[in-house]
């Protein structure tokens, strides 16, 4: 997104004052190797624990702590180049223009950027109860909690926490970062009938829109599924009914998102639907 695209920055942005034509916005973005890059350097950190009460031996808790901290990631920031060129007139063999201050192409070629800093928790709880007459019940839940996401675009530039934030990879975003996302499932056997539901969350984020320099915030999401079997003929049949997206639950709307509108790493369009399963073993 070139930032003279915007019709006020043409005589506010030093780099900005010969441009002619402020709607234009599909550019040609230039990459490559670079022979003078340097090796990621990492430091990884991680604590965990499993945990089985006396008493409870189909029960566990999970917990791991990790912190991780890259430098000089490798990457091609021709978004940056392009705002600094607008800004500061900086970069200028990097930025391309013409003669009458419209934006050529961008050289965005593999350099070593700053660094990215990354602490979370991840959780897991299972626990599997027979009940006499009633059968097998089981649940279990996985979650994934991102304390901190600091990203440094450049070695003096300052820290970014991207955490619970999206801007799109079409940006040179890192899209969707939500801060916390988590699956449940519930399981109950009896006899010849299996009983499931799952359910999946991922909570709201900041969504960064980088046309208008602004952000809004995009609500949570959860997507739920239920499934009933039963086994036959001597259990080597299985018949399988079920529902996917049980709430017919649409995923957040994301204004930025390029193509797409909503986060399709993380989430899925599909709305309600139905489906039958026969299986045989033989």
């Amino acid at each position: 997104m070139d930032p003279c695209s915007a019709a006020t920055s043409i005589d506010d942005l030093p780099g900005c004052q010969a441009v002619t034509d402020p709607l234009r916005n599909q550019f040609i973005r230039m990459t490559g190797g670079n022979k003078n890059l340097r090796p990621e350097k990492s430091k990884n950190v991680s604590i965990g624990f499993m945990f089985t009460p006396a008493g409870l031996e189909d029960f566990t808790l999970g917990l791991d702590f990790y912190s991780i901290q890259v430098d000089d990631v490798i990457g091609a920031s021709g978004q940056f180049f392009l705002e600094q060129n607008a800004e500061f007139e900086f970069f200028s063999n990097r930025v391309m223009r013409g003669a009458d201050g419209e934006l050529i192409a961008v050289v965005a070629s593999n350099e070593n950027l700053g660094s990215r800093k990354i602490r979370g928790l991840d959780v897991d709880i299972s626990w599997r109860l027979f009940i006499a007459k009633w059968g097998t019940l089981g649940v279990n839940l996985g979650g994934a909690y991102i304390d901190s996401y600091r990203f440094q675009l450049e070695v003096d530039s300052a820290e970014v926490d991207l955490a619970g934030t999206f801007r799109d990879a079409a940006f040179e975003g890192s899209g969707s970062i939500p801060q916390w996302k988590s699956n449940l499932n519930l399981f109950w056997q009896f006899g010849r009938w299996e009983f499931g539901l799952s359910s999946s969350h991922v909570s709201s984020v900041t969504e960064q829109i980088v046309s208008q320099n602004r952000s809004r915030e995009a609500g949570a999401w959860s997507r739920e599924d239920v499934q009933l079997s039963y086994h036959f003929n001597s259990g080597e049949s299985l018949m399988t009914l079920g529902i996917e997206n049980l709430l017919d639950e649409q995923p957040p709307f994301l204004g930025s998102a390029l193509n797409d509108n909503f986060d399709v790493r993380g989430q899925d369009l599909s709305g309600r639907f139905l489906y039958a399963r026969l299986s045989h073993r033989l």
